[in-house]
């Protein structure tokens, strides 16, 4: 199998093919400087970084100054705005030091946070000269970095992305052990080997910075770094995972003993529960690749989804389809990248999609210029191709809105419809709700209630236990059967509504 190159590794070869123009995309601005100077001195070039606040300064950080001079008759604009004026001298600048004869191999121009002023036809006209002329006359290239991508059209055809993957466990323990030197005597450190391990697994998905932080507030909050600190990383990992905007963790109030019923479900999903270990993998067992849960509004797909965490013991984390879509081009394939890349890092866990067929629903038709397809492709390609154990479990509700890529066998280990409860799962639901507020179950009529429930999701029956506790309480007594069977009666179920709709659905899946 072919190993992954390193960023590193692929910059380098990008540059030693001439590449003109390269797009680092990555959280770690400052981790990635420094490989590209590291990359600079090992092939001998000389390199440039420009920032909007520091203007050009060379690898030590020291100003130096590659203003061109001013010629007669520019095209360029004037310009009211600082920044936008500060970039134009910034591309004069790359054109006329490339130009002059260099003494190194070459020089790379590195540019942070540069994607805002490509909007202006004067910079972005310059950096496409660039492109044009740089393979051909000598050995310069322009890298540009920043944490977000953006790309107007007319430079599409010249710029080449690179993704900065997140660190892996080995870069992760090198720089946790570099911390640890770091700490001052009187800070304990109580480690094994097995303790370091669990700690820096821990801070898997998290950018160095953001480790190296977490582990300064251990130490800091509890004068000591040991492996009961593990917790601490985790709800750190929990607020950075929130801020992406598309990834957030789940926590349910209730374990996957809350879910009623489905009997065949719950026994295929644990089979898999160790299929997530390393030693599955010796046994010859794949990474499980997850589940779609087909079937009308309130059946429990989504509860069995937040739920399932406690039984498989991994993190869930929920994916905002919706929040993925940008104007700019590629990046809608970015951000749905970068979600992935951060689920994949803090593997093992379980990935969430909710009502899979309002995210890609459509694609055939959609006047996006073809951006939802390309999420989408990019989506099958990663779940084709993933090699972490990334467990995904998806929701839909119209299997007839979902692109048939989706459907087609192998995609999914499995696609289950969750049809509406049975008599027997309506008196386990009963059950499972009224213990969840403290009620007991054998002091309610819970086979009449299944019996008069015919028809009922499982959320309908919720909101007939909660409906019935309203009217106990209104009428400051306690909660009987007949509270309950008086709002199943002035309850219409979505059964009677949507009766053709579900049974299409039972038709497809049958």
């Amino acid at each position: 199998m072919k190993q992954e190159m390193s960023l590193r590794e692929e910059v380098s070869l990008m540059i030693k093919s001439r590449y003109p123009l390269i797009y680092v995309v990555s959280w770690e601005g400052s981790r990635v400087r420094k490989e590209l100077a590291e990359i600079a001195q090992e092939s001998k070039k000389q390199s440039y970084f420009w920032d909007v606040v520091s203007g050009w300064v060379d690898a030590n950080g020291h100003r130096v100054n590659l203003d061109a001079p001013i010629q007669e008759g520019t095209a360029k604009k004037k310009v009211s705005n600082v920044e936008v004026e500060s970039a134009q001298r910034a591309v004069d600048g790359i054109l006329h030091t490339a130009s002059q004869p260099c003494e190194a191999k070459g020089r790379l121009f590195i540019l942070t946070d540069f994607e805002e002023y490509l909007e202006n036809g004067y910079v972005r006209g310059a950096m496409r000269k660039c492109a044009e002329k740089f393979p051909y006359d000598g050995h310069d290239t322009i890298i540009l970095v920043s944490s977000v991508m953006k790309i107007p059209d007319a430079m599409s055809k010249d710029v080449t992305i690179v993704d900065a993957k997140m660190p892996d466990y080995r870069e992760l323990r090198e720089h946790f052990e570099k911390f640890v030197e770091s700490l001052p005597e009187e800070a304990k450190v109580d480690l094994t080997e097995d303790d370091r391990e669990t700690l820096v697994k821990a801070a898997l998905g998290l950018t160095l910075s953001e480790a190296e932080n977490a582990f300064a507030k251990a130490v800091v909050q509890n004068k000591r770094l040991s492996r009961d600190d593990v917790q601490l990383i985790l709800e750190e990992k929990k607020q950075i995972v929130r801020k992406s905007g598309s990834l957030e963790y789940l926590e349910s109030k209730v374990g996957f003993d809350a879910v009623g019923g489905m009997d065949l479900l719950r026994d295929w999903l644990k089979k898999r529960k160790h299929s997530l270990n390393e030693d599955a993998k010796e046994f010859g067992i794949p990474n499980a690749k997850g589940v779609l849960l087909l079937g009308t509004q309130g059946t429990g797909k989504s509860l069995i989804c937040k739920t399932l965490g406690d039984l498989l013991e991994r993190p869930v984390l929920r994916l905002d389809l919706g929040s993925l879509m940008s104007k700019w081009l590629g990046e809608s394939e970015n951000n749905m990248r970068k979600a992935l890349d951060a689920a994949s890092s803090c593997s093992p866990a379980i990935l969430f999609l909710d009502e899979l067929e309002k995210g890609f629903s459509g694609m055939q038709e959609s006047g996006d210029s073809g951006t939802s397809s390309r999420v989408l492709s990019f989506f099958l390609s990663w779940m084709q191709d993933n090699e972490k154990p990334v467990f995904v479990v998806a929701t839909c509700n119209d299997f007839r809105k979902l692109p048939p890529e989706l459907l087609r066998k192998g995609r999914f280990d499995e696609i289950f419809f969750i049809d509406l409860p049975s008599r027997q799962e309506r008196e386990d639901i009963f059950r499972v709700h009224l213990e969840l507020r403290h009620r007991d179950p054998s002091e309610f009529e819970v086979e009449k209630l299944a019996q008069r429930t015919i028809g009922f999701s499982g959320a309908e029956i919720e909101q007939v236990v909660i409906s019935g506790l309203y009217d106990a309480y209104d009428e400051k007594r306690e909660l009987t059967s007949d509270d309950m069977i008086n709002n199943i009666e002035s309850s219409i179920p979505m059964s009677r509504t949507m009766s053709e709709k579900i049974q299409a659905l039972r038709d497809w899946a049958t």
